[in-house]
């Protein structure tokens, strides 16, 4: 597969899959996902389809840019494949379906609120999510996501000091 060009007005942005794609994609999925990416205007979609592809660019990828200059993480150089995978691609379209669904944002809990506190009912949650994609798009999507995405994340996590981990 391809990067792909989504115009929205009159200005171009990249995205791992196009709406053509998305589109083919959804319509063969069950549920509220093709329902309401089947429903949603145009430009949601193209919106979506880019805000997805921005929130895979913040993963932690094996490999490196295919050009230092590229505006996206993928392509890849070193890991044996050109181009963008077409699971990528379908994760891609599996986020945007979802932001869609969720009106333009990822359904990410608020698992970090230490103490709340709403009359005199009292919560305390704390929930450390060390997973870099559970951080991305939630935990719920994580699940769904996580089979297109696994093999071609880096194993471990960049060294906050700037050295190579062990």
């Amino acid at each position: 597969m391809s990067l792909q060009t989504i115009t929205i007005s009159t200005r171009t942005f990249s995205a791992y899959a196009s709406l053509a794609e998305a589109d083919a994609y959804l319509a063969g999925a069950a549920g509220a996902l093709r329902t309401t990416w089947t429903g949603a205007e145009t430009d949601a979609k193209r919106r979506a389809l880019v805000t997805a592809t921005r929130a895979l660019d913040r993963l932690p990828w094996r490999g490196t840019k295919a050009l230092a200059s590229q505006a996206t993480a993928w392509p890849r150089a070193g890991i044996g494949t050109t181009g963008v995978p077409a699971d990528i691609e379908a994760a891609a379209i599996l986020i945007a379906a979802d932001l869609v669904a969720h009106g333009g944002r990822l359904a990410i809990a608020d698992l970090d609120v230490k103490r709340e506190q709403i009359g005199p009912k009292e919560a305390e949650y704390f929930r450390h999510l060390p997973d870099p994609l559970e951080r991305t798009v939630g935990l719920d999507l994580a699940a769904i996501v996580r089979p297109y995405v696994a093999h071609w994340l880096a194993l471990a996590p960049a060294s906050p000091f700037g050295v190579a981990s062990a």
